[in-house]
């Protein structure tokens, strides 16, 4: 009987983490009037904080222990927390910055109370319950998941705001079960058919970088699984692998204008290269040390000048998007916090070496945020992918 509620205990607090990581990745958001979501944002915030420390209070010896060898990151979370004080939009920052230390006691929790093979499972059952949610809404109504305005007509965007949303949220799925093959060193069939679910979703959405990443992971995938199970040409396939990734590598290169204008892009990667040059001539003549406060920048009027001729809403750049947060300063704390990260997965990875996941989430982090800006925002899924690295790597000597 005691077995039995310990179960029923813990499919409850899994279906807190897939509700909360649905809250991470925006799935049905765009469903509710901007009036309900500055109600609801703050309010699922809060709640996920709270309920997190709920859980956290039977493990406070395991808590103590990885904050006390993530110095760095304390650092950096201070940082962030102190720059209200000179934001440009006081009131605002204030309120972020709460939600993002929510993200982290959310993330501290999940990987104290959960294994990363568990964490997949959770999160390939987070974008399941999108691709289902998008497939229902399709026969249902389908202009409730395709875009039917001019610049994305027949694109499909699911239960997310944008296209790009959805090709990202059946990225991490499809990649969360490739990460599950490589912990475990073998390939489930029975999760080839998440696959089968979310491959479509993928290719409708029309989101060529999520299309490339998702592409960049499976060759990747395939050389780690050929590496660790056929022993007995590790080494010709390591060197048929690399052959092959140089060869597109410099294909790409040489056809660049071509691809770029084949994904209706431009040479300034619709506009971004513009904005770039842009927001680094304000950040570098205002604030190039300390930023204009968390998450701030574009929070106010006074920055339309200088956010391109559409008014971006985020830098479309994760480091550039933390420079004018918290400058150079901020920058550089980030980046001495990567480093040691990567060191630490490095080591865990020779140890284990199933556990090369850990690389390849902070892959995925930096080619994401080229084009994107989740490196550090409170309500990005990126951030907690790359938080649960930081924990999951703690005590790696």
């Amino acid at each position: 009987m005691k077995f039995s509620i310990n179960i029923k205990k813990k499919y409850i607090e899994d279906l807190f983490y897939i509700g909360s990581l649905l809250f991470y990745v925006f799935a049905f958001l765009p469903y509710f009037s901007e009036q309900i979501l500055r109600i609801l944002n703050p309010t699922l915030s809060i709640l996920i904080f709270i309920i997190s420390l709920f859980y956290l209070k039977s493990n406070v010896y395991y808590t103590k222990l990885i904050l006390k060898n993530n110095k760095i990151l304390l650092a950096f979370l201070l940082l962030l927390s102190i720059s209200v004080i000179w934001s440009i939009n006081i009131g605002f920052s204030f309120l972020r910055v709460i939600a993002l230390i929510g993200s982290v006691i959310f993330t501290l929790t999940l990987c104290i109370r959960r294994s990363i093979l568990q964490i997949n499972y959770i999160l390939i059952s987070t974008i399941f319950v999108t691709a289902i949610s998008t497939y229902i809404l399709f026969i249902v109504s389908p202009s409730l998941v395709i875009h039917y305005d001019p610049i994305h007509y027949g694109d499909w965007k699911g239960v997310f705001y944008m296209k790009n949303s959805l090709g990202r949220a059946m990225m991490l799925g499809i990649v969360s079960i490739l990460f599950v093959f490589i912990i475990n060193n073998k390939i489930d069939i029975k999760l080839l058919i998440f696959v089968i679910i979310y491959l479509p979703l993928l290719i409708f959405s029309a989101s060529s970088t999520a299309v490339f990443i998702t592409a960049l992971m499976i060759y990747l995938f395939s050389l780690i699984f050929l590496i660790n199970n056929l022993k007995g040409i590790k080494r010709y396939s390591l060197y048929a692998f690399t052959a092959v990734f140089i060869l597109v590598t410099i294909v790409v290169i040489l056809n660049i204008e071509y691809i770029i204008t084949s994904l209706d892009r431009n040479m300034t990667l619709t506009g971004r290269t513009t904005l770039w040059i842009s927001l680094l001539e304000h950040f570098h003549n205002e604030r190039p040390l300390i930023g204009f406060g968390y998450s701030a920048y574009f929070s106010t009027e006074s920055t339309l000048p200088y956010r391109g001729r559409w008014g971006a809403p985020h830098a479309h750049n994760g480091f550039l998007n933390l420079m004018l947060d918290v400058g150079y300063i901020g920058l550089i704390l980030y980046m001495i916090l990567f480093i040691q990260t990567v060191k630490r997965a490095i080591l865990i990875t020779k140890a284990y070496r199933n556990y090369i996941v850990y690389i390849l989430i902070l892959i995925l982090i930096v080619i994401r945020n080229i084009p994107g800006s989740d490196l550090v925002h409170h309500h990005s899924i990126y951030w907690i992918l790359f938080l649960i690295v930081v924990f999951k790597t703690f005590n790696s000597k």
